[in-house]
């Protein structure tokens, strides 16, 4: 019922729902996890952090909770504790990512703090899923050059360039960059 009322952004109803419901079952996390949703959509930030924070008390191995915080602190400008929350769900509690959306996000933040060694295999899975996005194959070229690993930066080069052709004179210079530091320039 609470899904339903969250659906058609009546939040004040799927609330007193989600307030019977834990009546019901008070250590279930899902409503929890509602709760907080709700919480954001109002734009009681605060709130749905409380939530989740003690989520993470019950259910330190969960990693749902860690997910939703990183998003609430990158949404409030917090980029340094959604890096942690989004990492800890990652790499401590595996996440798993529903969209590419959500794998594109962490990366996101993985780069405001130049953690290419954390992004470069994100970047090898939306490949998978999007492998004729130029986009993916420069940016993934540009991890490959920081993590030094220069054959795989230029295989991704010149792929962005043969899916579109516009990172030609880019991509051109991009080569060159990744020729200069292989030899040290």
């Amino acid at each position: 019922l609470a899904g339903i009322y969250m659906d058609s952004q009546y939040f004040d109803k799927a609330l007193g729902a989600l307030g019977e419901a834990k009546k019901i079952s008070p250590r279930r996390q899902t409503t929890d996890l509602l709760l907080a949703q709700i919480y954001y959509y109002k734009r009681d930030t605060q709130k749905a952090i409380e939530i989740l924070e003690n989520l993470t008390k019950e259910g330190p191995n969960i990693p749902d909770p860690y997910w939703f915080l990183g998003i609430l602190y990158e949404s409030s400008g917090d980029s340094p504790n959604a890096y942690v929350y989004m990492k800890t769900a990652v790499v401590e509690h595996g996440y798993t990512f529903k969209s590419i959306s959500e794998r594109a996000l962490y990366v996101s933040v993985l780069s405001k703090f130049n953690d290419y060694a954390d992004m470069e295999p994100q970047y090898k899975e939306m490949l998978k899923e999007q492998g004729d996005n130029p986009q993916l194959w420069a940016s993934y070229a540009t991890v490959c050059l920081e993590l030094k690993k220069y054959d795989e930066a230029r295989e991704s080069a010149r792929q962005a360039i043969f899916l579109s052709p516009a990172f030609g004179d880019e991509g051109g210079k991009f080569l060159k960059k990744v020729d200069a530091a292989e030899a040290g320039k």
